[in-house]
């Protein structure tokens, strides 16, 4: 058997379901699989051991998930522990047909999307409230149930620390300039991803898409930030000319503010917009 532990629980998988477990998905460092024991399913993740850093990014999700806590829209925490030297960390088990796929690219109507925004918004008010940051909210990391939750705190760390991390794995189109060029990280990066995540779902277009196609190896990054001024541009004018409420223009144009002032300082402050602009959702 193998025991996995945290502060707030103890539970036993065993290892006859763990070298049974089922595939369902690949994140940037991880691997998560469908693992049923004693008549129950959990998530677990796995390192990608062909990626280097992935084991101690795992390790870091580990500890943000217990610093952090429980919340109704992040993805219930249960463990870790270590099965034939591979580090794993279990999850309740969501069903694999709500984590996002190519197939959710069509826009939804405004309201989905408003609904799915507060869920998300309450989930990083309550990781602001204690002071971290997420660092990768983005449609992969969202499971789309009925209760949407927020998941892979591989990248979480309190704010205002500097990016010193020698392995940047990231989705280009949801790359933070701060995060790109090492400096240290703010509420407003867990927000600026928020709007890009809300952008993709109300117009069906990834932004930035250039990025999908830039050659990182040889990256050039003042050519790069040059592009993305000039695309940031282009989407915030599509939001104006787009057919949402005027509430929801706001709202997504004020979360793709990445400089001058901004309207939301943290998730509390989305929360709360949301509430007031849309109380009927």
């Amino acid at each position: 058997m193998r025991t996995v532990t945290t502060n707030a629980v103890n539970t036993t998988l065993a290892n006859s379901a763990l070298e049974a477990r089922q595939h369902i998905t690949r994140s940037g460092m991880s691997d998560l699989y469908k693992v049923g024991d004693c008549g129950a399913w959990h998530t677990i993740k796995i390192a990608r051991p062909e990626i280097t850093g992935a084991e101690h990014s795992l390790r870091k999700e580990a500890s943000a998930y217990q610093i952090i806590g429980p919340h109704p829209h992040i993805m219930p925490y249960r463990g870790s522990g270590t099965y034939r030297d591979q580090f794993f960390v279990q999850l309740d088990y969501l069903d694999e047909q709500h984590f996002v796929t190519d197939d959710d690219k069509a826009p939804m109507d405004e309201a989905h999307v408003v609904r799915i925004a507060h869920a998300l918004a309450g989930a990083l008010s309550y990781i602001h409230e204690r002071n971290y940051l997420h660092l990768d909210v983005k449609p992969d990391n969202i499971w789309l149930g009925n209760v949407p939750m927020l998941f892979d705190f591989g990248l979480a760390q309190p704010v205002n620390t500097k990016n010193l991390s020698q392995t940047l794995i990231l989705t280009p189109s949801y790359a933070l300039p701060n995060r790109l060029m090492g400096n240290a990280c703010t509420f407003n990066d867990d927000l600026f991803a928020l709007g890009l995540t809300l952008y993709y779902w109300s117009t069906g277009h990834d932004p930035f898409e250039f990025a999908m196609t830039w050659d990182w190896d040889n990256a050039n990054f003042s050519e790069y930030f040059q592009r993305w001024i000039d695309e940031h541009d282009c989407m915030r004018d599509a939001i104006d000319q787009g057919h949402h409420s005027k509430p929801f223009r706001q709202l997504l144009k004020g979360l793709l503010l990445y400089s001058g002032a901004q309207p939301f300082v943290t998730g509390t402050d989305v929360a709360n917009y949301l509430t007031r602009s849309f109380p009927n959702t």
